[in-house]
């Protein structure tokens, strides 16, 4: 009988202290549970604004683009460039062409959207920064034009198509010259006039190349990633 009364004791101190380890597991649980709840609450007031995240991702909107657009031209483009051709804080993407054939292009973007202006022929172009213009001074077979252009309201517009073609005169006493007629959009013009009108639709004096810091595609890529 006594025996059996030990053996009940015991049973009941080790239930006893069975139920105390239990509680005290469940209490430092509990006490974990709030920490971390308290850590996530500090960690999420560490979070960047709806405001903050809303202007990173209009920030990178059009690196991304310009980063896809050239990816898609990289095959025909063999150098690209950021350039601000009219005055707002989103630069224009100017690619060159890998032949005359291809030429040249100035893009930006309206609503999201890349818009594409063609240069005939590389290396011609030519803006000046922010003011919204750029020009294309260029020539084939004998013919050398030059085209100017306005950026506004995310809309490209020529507002000059000029014109010099190259011909060949034969003087009173039979020896040959070359010459040229002047041409202002279809209509025919004398050398001043043909020079005002150049001279008034763009200044080239203060005008900067387009093609002035234009690197490889590989560069560009990496430009426009860590463009701050």
């Amino acid at each position: 009988m006594l025996n059996k009364l030990i053996a009940l004791s015991l049973c009941v101190l080790i239930l006893l202290s069975l139920c105390a380890c239990k509680s005290e597991t469940t209490q430092s649980e509990q006490t974990q549970a709030v920490q971390n709840g308290s850590s996530a609450s500090n960690n999420s007031s560490n979070k960047p604004t709806s405001s903050e995240s809303s202007n990173s991702s209009a920030l990178k909107q059009w690196q991304f683009a310009y980063l896809d657009y050239a990816t898609i031209k990289n095959s025909n483009y063999v150098s690209f460039a950021l350039v601000y051709i009219d005055n707002d804080d989103i630069p224009e993407l100017y690619m060159s062409g890998n032949d005359e054939a291809t030429g040249d292009a100035v893009c930006s973007i309206k609503n999201g959207t890349i818009i594409e202006q063609q240069l005939g022929r590389i290396g011609g172009g030519s803006y000046i920064e922010k003011s919204g213009k750029f020009a294309n001074q260029n020539g084939n077979m004998g013919v050398l034009y030059t085209d100017v252009y306005t950026l506004k309201n995310g809309n490209f517009t020529k507002t000059l198509s000029a014109s010099k073609y190259e011909k060949i005169e034969t003087l009173e006493n039979g020896d040959l010259e070359i010459a040229y007629d002047y041409c202002i959009g279809d209509k025919l013009v004398n050398t001043p006039d043909y020079d005002k009108a150049i001279s008034d639709a763009f200044d080239f004096k203060n005008a900067k190349r387009l093609n002035e810091n234009a690197v490889t595609y590989e560069e560009f890529k990496e430009l426009v990633e860590n463009y701050k």
